[in-house]
């Protein structure tokens, strides 16, 4: 075998492992791109789920400060009056755990007003 075929058979190995190299880095690209269309896929649903997370968020800082509010409005009221003197306080209303004077029947109608805006807000979100 002379140098010339020898030459020649090399570099014909060589483009034949370099062809070789080449479909094998095409594959992985196209599986690397697939993937990265799944990942962009996930992290924009990421994105809407934390847009609508800090949406959220946002609406029940506005609540709560709305209801603390109302809350501290309730606590400078002052007391109510017996009617009797000196006698002591009303015991007809119930009176919350927190020992304010406000009836529980108030604040649980306040709570149940805040459950209901909550639930609208969260059904408002799903189906936007």
């Amino acid at each position: 075998m002379t140098f010339h075929a020898m030459l020649t058979t090399a570099s014909d190995v060589l483009v034949a492992l370099t062809l070789i190299y080449c479909i094998v880095l095409e594959r992985r690209i196209r599986t690397f791109r697939n993937q990265e269309k799944a990942f962009r896929a996930v992290v924009g649903e990421v994105e809407k789920s934390t847009r609508a997370a800090e949406g959220a968020v946002a609406s029940l800082r506005g609540l709560m400060d709305e209801f603390s509010e109302k809350s501290s409005i309730a606590k400078r009221a002052p007391a109510p009056s017996t009617g009797f003197g000196d006698i002591g306080p009303a015991r007809g209303p119930r009176v919350t755990a927190d020992n304010e004077r406000r009836p529980a029947s108030v604040m649980e109608t306040e709570l149940a007003a805040l459950a209901a805006r909550i639930r609208s807000s969260r059904t408002h979100e799903a189906l936007s």
